[in-house]
């Protein structure tokens, strides 16, 4: 039994330890397993502990589950969904090419207006178009995740603008912040939006997006209008005319040296129409040599209905829109002086006013003045000051260069001594961040006057100035607005009428009446038997001879009252008119203050920028708007005649010329029907021939006629050249014709110049 045992323990150890066993014991167990198969195992071992080892890689280099995953689809701002409540907006982006921020605000004050804090608080038409970027941003969700990482911020252009800092390799990336808040400065709303999606048609407004708080970039889409430009967030239109509407334009072409204290020359030129189709004329004018260039004219109106602002800046407090200082600011000469410092940097100068008022000025512009007026008897006065070039920031804003020191102005500023000094002052009280710009004025002094370098103008700033690209700079011109009431185009004063009161006769007639129409029915039983019973008794020939005399009086009483009724009825339809006509013309008085009012709001605390190329084509002399005539137009003239050309019309009246005026006054003053049956045209009724008329010199005989109470013209009766008439019929009449028709001829001055039945003169 331990043989066996033996024997078998010996089998195991060479079958378990080849090495150890013999030659032929190895042998034998290699027959029981093939290389092949234990290769075979080994490479399955291995294949098996590679995937181990991948999937080992692999879990341990995956990220953790991304929570942002489960944002996608999600709004950014759920809460935000009520447009009205944003009380401002930002707007912050970067100028690559200056390698500086950009920020771009609009707010609504204290007082509910909404301004532009970037650009000195001027007002803004900002609340139908923040309400549509607030409305345009409601409702952002995220879409898809492209990246979770801060070192892809820039491949997709999110990079925060609001950073202190920024790397060079940054700049392409940065990208354009909005902000939108609501009361108390809460967030509303707050997203940086980078690049444009590149991809398949149809996502033209799908963007990169991110929360400035969180490193994971988005997509969205976005249908938004983030512009930073002044110009897209105000009413550019600076005058807000139609040319259709101008009635008055005046040029005074001047200009004054501020460093002598002088002025040029006045020259003025006054051009005037009554309507739109109207030419314009030139007062003065020579018209045997000269016309007025019309279409000159017109470019000239044009230009002024579609000036645009491209930039503002503040005032100084201490002046009024009439041109007067204000007591309320003006607290000693200190503040004179820097008032006239202010105005003189940018091209303008006071002066004592002419009226002898302390408090009343004289403004005096360096290039001139313009004065537009339009139908309403509302007046633009445009004073033309200093010129300067900048980019677009520049003409918009100011420049931003460090502010350079405040010096007061001197009396010699308005005497014109010191000549020196004074534009040595004028470039430094120059407050660059809120009024105005030395860089610019003393280019100007450079280009207009000749006059060399400035004051405190180091070559290095004239160096860099020239060397940046004409391209980027533009040239603008300070203008000073304000508005006034001109009634010179109404035309002349109406006055007030007077009502005509009834004459008592007709009062007492017309009382009368109405008794007898009270009474009619109960008297008419009673007359009818009062009547019978006198047809039987009464003597017939004694009733008719009284019955004929009381209608004979009755008759003439009629006529009577007949002459004064049609007298007050004309009377009353021509204080109608005339009251007509001075409600209209002080209801558009009162219209146009209101106007000027509204808009002295707006220009007194502003001085405007607008296009230099603008200003060149106001820039208008006297021999700008004339030409001389041509010969083809003097021959067509003469050959024409009269008859060819329109009648003068008066200023400020209908379209009617006098004689035609007359006519019609004379044709007014006729009943509107009676008794001859006239038309409205004056012409002879074809029923009923017209009552013989005496000859018309009755009307020039020596018994004075009666007032006349024709509104509407000159009595025909005291201008016979306005009717008309041939040379034959203003002979002095024959004695006896005269005295047969001076009956006649007092009934034609009662009524206007004509009988009631005498058709108008041909």
């Amino acid at each position: 039994m331990s043989d066996t045992t033996q024997a078998t323990e010996a089998m195991k150890e060479q079958t378990t330890s080849p090495e150890r066993s013999t030659n032929g014991e190895a042998t034998r167990h290699d027959r029981q397993l093939p290389p092949e198969t234990f290769r075979t195992i080994i490479y399955a071992v291995v294949a098996v502990a590679c995937i181990g080892i991948t999937i080992a890689v692999e879990l341990m280099t995956r990220p953790a589950e991304i929570a942002e995953y489960g944002k996608v689809g999600q709004e950014f701002y759920p809460d935000f969904v009520d447009p009205t409540e944003a009380t401002s907006l930002t707007v912050r982006t970067i100028d690559k090419d200056a390698a500086r921020p950009v920020e771009f605000s609009v707010r609504r004050n204290e007082e509910g207006q909404w301004v532009i804090p970037s650009h000195h608080n001027y007002p803004a038409d900002a609340e139908e178009r923040l309400a549509r970027t607030a409305a345009s941003v409601i409702g952002i969700k995220r879409g898809a995740l492209v990246t979770r990482w801060a070192s892809d911020h820039a491949r997709f252009g999110v990079v925060d603008p609001a950073r202190d800092t920024l790397n060079v390799d940054e700049l392409e990336g940065v990208g354009t912040r909005l902000v939108l808040r609501g009361k108390d400065d809460s967030v509303l709303f707050d997203l940086i939006i980078g690049k444009k999606v590149e991809g398949e048609e149809g996502d033209e407004n799908q963007f990169y997006v991110r929360h400035p708080d969180e490193d994971e970039v988005y997509i969205a889409a976005l249908d938004i209008d983030l512009s930073t430009r002044f110009r897209d967030w105000i009413d550019t239109d600076l005058l807000a005319i139609d040319a259709f509407d101008t009635r008055l334009l005046e040029i005074r072409d001047y200009q004054f040296d501020e460093l002598r204290g002088t002025v040029t020359q006045t020259e003025i030129s006054r051009l005037t129409r009554t309507s739109s189709t109207d030419p314009w004329k030139l007062e003065g004018l020579d018209e045997t040599k000269y016309e007025v260039d019309q279409q000159k004219v017109r470019e000239t109106v044009n230009t002024l209905a579609n000036l645009e602002i491209v930039g503002v800046r503040p005032k100084l407090p201490g002046l009024t829109a009439d041109l007067r200082l204000d007591r309320s600011a003006i607290k000693s000469q200190g503040d004179v002086d820097r008032l006239q410092s202010d105005l003189l940097a940018r091209g303008f100068l006071l002066q004592p006013g002419n009226d002898g008022d302390p408090n009343s000025l004289k403004l005096l512009a360096r290039e001139g003045e313009m004065t537009v007026a339009t139908e309403d008897a509302v007046a633009y006065d445009l004073y033309f000051g200093r010129a300067f070039t900048g980019t677009e920031e520049e003409l918009e804003l100011g420049f931003t260069t460090t502010k350079a020191s405040s010096t007061k102005a001197t009396a010699g500023q308005q005497s014109g001594a010191s000549a020196a000094d004074q534009k040595a002052d004028a470039a430094d009280s120059q407050d660059r961040d809120s009024a105005g710009e030395s860089g610019s004025n003393e280019e100007d002094d450079r280009e207009n006057d000749d006059a060399g370098p400035q004051p405190g103008q180091s070559d290095e700033a004239t160096d860099e100035s020239d060397e940046q690209s004409e391209a980027e700079k533009k040239p603008g011109r300070y203008v000073f607005i304000r508005a006034r009431i001109d009634t010179s185009v109404l035309g002349a004063a109406p006055e007030e009428p007077v009502e005509p009161q009834m004459p008592e006769a007709l009062k007492k007639a017309e009382e009368e009446a109405k008794q007898q129409e009270a009474g009619a029915e109960q008297e008419s039983d009673d007359t009818a038997d009062a009547n019978s019973g006198d047809s039987e008794v009464g003597n017939p020939s004694a009733d008719d001879s009284d019955s004929s005399d009381s209608d004979n009086a009755s008759d003439e009483q009629n006529e009577e009252l007949e002459k004064l009724r049609q007298e007050y009825e004309q009377a009353k339809s021509a204080y109608e008119e005339a009251k007509r006509k001075y409600d209209e013309y002080h209801d558009k008085l009162k219209k146009a203050q209101e106007k000027v009012d509204e808009l002295n709001r707006r220009f007194a605390k502003w001085y405007y920028v607008i296009p230099g190329e603008d200003y060149e084509k106001l820039t208008l002399h006297r021999s700008d708007l004339i030409k001389e005539k041509s010969a083809e137009e003097d021959s067509s003239n003469e050959q024409s005649g009269d008859s060819l050309s329109l009648p003068e019309l008066p200023s400020g009246t209908g379209s009617m010329p006098a004689d035609a005026e007359a006519e019609s006054a004379a044709a007014d003053s006729s009943p509107a029907s009676g008794s001859s049956g006239e038309t409205a045209g004056g012409d002879a009724p074809v029923e009923e021939p017209p009552a013989p008329e005496p000859p018309r010199p009755a009307e020039v005989s020596d018994e004075p006629p009666a007032p006349t109470t024709a509104p509407d013209g000159p009595s025909p009766s005291k201008d016979p050249t306005n009717d008309g008439l041939p040379a034959t019929e203003e002979q002095p009449p024959a004695p006896q014709e005269a005295a047969s028709g001076s009956e006649s001829a007092a009934a034609v001055n009662e009524n206007g110049g004509r009988s009631a039945g005498q058709a108008e003169p041909e």
